[in-house]
């Protein structure tokens, strides 16, 4: 989500600035200390498939400030470490620039030496663009992404914006940039998205656009850029007023939008002149997201305890899934659109984000919970959500590093590889999970619970099941990922796969002595291997999972 404005510091991510987090505690029981276990019954039926696994749902963002948050240094170097580390977690999309809104690409080539500092937001210092178009175009070959570029729709007239979006596609896609790095051809750029989160832009800012000027701004652009390469996959910024999809109303549930944007999606479907142009709509998921008025003490209202808030991000995907219905239903119902095919989602953005609030210029704890296992457990949901989804197109994790609490590994520290936050575990994970084959039909049997009473934009979830789980194959590998949401029990798990047997089984999971400790810290979360009891003939695995724990199962069958 976009703040403003922004303080100047250490960050280099594009919604506040701020200073490293201070170590928080937790009200929720130490995991480590909790007692019993419940069972967790997945059946998995592998000759059941239900669509193709899409690695693009394990993407990432680079931000152009800072030398992309630390990738490179100030003489335009890259990095070994975080270099290392990234192509470890080897994202399979890279967005960029993240901050697109006053970004000039052409600001950004020729030799580091001689670029000039520039503008970057309100709020932040001039500076170099280290980190320009061939060098994020080389990161994209490093790692094995898709380059995402997102277009600038702000800073200029609309001919003008339309002019220097067209000259970029061009410049990627009609000319050959051969790889410092490879010496080999460098790649085109097949996804593009008309500027970002347009619809959270408050009329005080200096580049605020109304809905209808943004829309008629998109059919500029959006011709410009496919006239000169018509096999682009365009995406559009989209948002519904509610997660609920009915309209919004004073005192009741949370607007995705600003007042000033209200009606955002129906405005943009009635403005835009060829929506059969657009490859896929562009939405950024964070769960739970503590936003609105704050107590005399400066903390928000609607905070919660910390056991409401690990409730909030562990319902969260549900309030997501339902998503993707409401566009359905209001792209069906618009006579633009009624006779096109459905859109496809791209999720440009999606982490856990719990807080930004500085009382007295100090971090509170709960800022830093997106680094800790709690967060971890919602990217994890969030992404076995996501795999179930044959409408998705693409998605992106905000961040791959550093990026204040957000980003899936640390930069500032001179580690060699920089340690790792939760999340990183998680993405990876799913990175093996999505490499290739089907997503197979699985089910889940489990207690359920009634205390994901609901906070913020996460709604109330009832008789929420106390583990998920998504399974692929491909060829005679099975793998699994399962969650186990109690934060107080153990899970025993009982993995079956009917009809077939198992020749050899290997689990790996992600664990931690406490929901919300050592946020950021290489102690936030801890990557085990436990003890596996296999029955070949019968296809069913066994082993046990910690508290607030997720892990992968890999499989091979006979």
């Amino acid at each position: 989500m976009r703040h403003s404005p922004r303080p100047t510091g250490l960050s280099l991510n594009r919604r506040q600035v701020l200073a490293t987090t201070a170590a928080a505690g937790a009200s929720l029981p130490s995991l480590a200390q909790s007692g019993g276990q419940h069972a967790i019954e997945v059946e998995v039926k592998v000759q059941e498939l239900l669509h193709a696994a899409n690695p693009l749902l394990v993407g990432s963002n680079t931000p152009w400030v800072y030398g992309s948050e630390g990738l490179m240094d100030h003489d335009g170097r890259w990095r070994d470490g975080p270099a290392n580390r990234a192509k470890e977690l080897a994202p399979t999309v890279l967005r960029y620039p993240g901050v697109p809104d006053t970004y000039h690409w052409k600001q950004g080539l020729g030799p580091v030496a001689q670029r000039k500092p520039v503008f970057t937001y309100p709020g932040q210092p001039f500076q170099k663009i280290f980190y320009g178009t061939i060098e994020f175009l080389e990161a994209c070959e490093h790692v094995g992404a898709q380059p995402l570029i997102e277009l600038n729709m702000h800073q200029g007239s609309d001919a003008e914006l339309a002019q220097q979006a067209a000259e970029w596609v061009r410049f990627t896609n009609h000319q050959t940039h051969v790889s410092r790095l490879s010496g080999k051809p460098l790649p085109k750029v097949l996804y593009w998205e008309l500027g970002n989160e347009p619809y959270v832009m408050e009329r005080n800012h200096p580049l605020y656009l109304k809905t209808e000027h943004f829309a008629r701004r998109v059919n500029a652009v959006l011709a410009a850029i496919k006239a000169v390469d018509p096999s682009i996959k365009v995406g559009l910024p989209f948002a519904l007023d509610t997660y609920s999809g009915r309209p919004w109303r004073p005192n009741s549930e949370i607007a995705t939008v600003v007042g000033e944007h209200l009606g955002w999606a129906k405005k943009m479907l009635d403005g835009i002149e060829r929506p059969q142009d657009l490859s896929f709509l562009a939405v950024h998921w964070y769960m739970p997201l503590i936003t609105g008025a704050t107590n005399a003490e400066g903390y928000p209202v609607a905070l919660g305890s910390d056991e409401q808030l690990y409730w909030g991000a562990a319902a969260g995907s549900e309030t997501l899934r339902r998503v993707p219905g409401l566009i359905n239903e209001l792209w069906r119902q618009h006579p633009k659109t009624a006779k096109l095919p459905l859109p496809r989602i791209g999720v440009t953005e999606y982490n856990s984000y719990f807080t930004s609030t500085r009382i007295k210029d100090k971090e509170i704890r709960q800022n830093g919970y997106v680094m800790t296992q709690g967060g971890a457990l919602f990217v994890a949901d969030l992404l076995r959500m996501m795999a179930h989804e044959p409408q998705m197109e693409l998605g992106a994790h905000w961040s791959l590093n550093g990026n204040w609490i957000f980003g899936a590994f640390e930069v500032l520290t001179q580690a060699n590889p920089p340690p790792v936050r939760p999340a990183f575990h998680a993405l990876k994970m799913f990175r093996r999970l999505l490499a290739g084959g089907h997503i197979v039909a699985s089910q889940v049997k489990v207690e359920t619970t009634a205390k994901a009473t609901g906070i913020s934009f996460s709604a109330a979830w009832p008789n929420m099941p106390l583990a998920s789980a998504v399974a692929a194959r491909q060829g005679k590998t099975v793998q699994v990922v399962v969650i186990n949401k109690d934060p107080a029990r153990a899970g025993a798990i009982r993995l079956s796969l009917p009809g077939v047997q198992v020749q050899a089984a290997s689990v790996e999971q992600v664990q931690a002595k406490a929901l919300f400790d050592s946020p950021g810290l290489p102690e936030a979360s801890t990557l085990v291997r436990p003890e596996v009891q296999l029955d070949t003939k019968r296809g069913g695995v066994q082993w046990q999972m910690g508290p607030a724990s997720y892990g992968l199962a890999t499989l091979t069958l006979a």
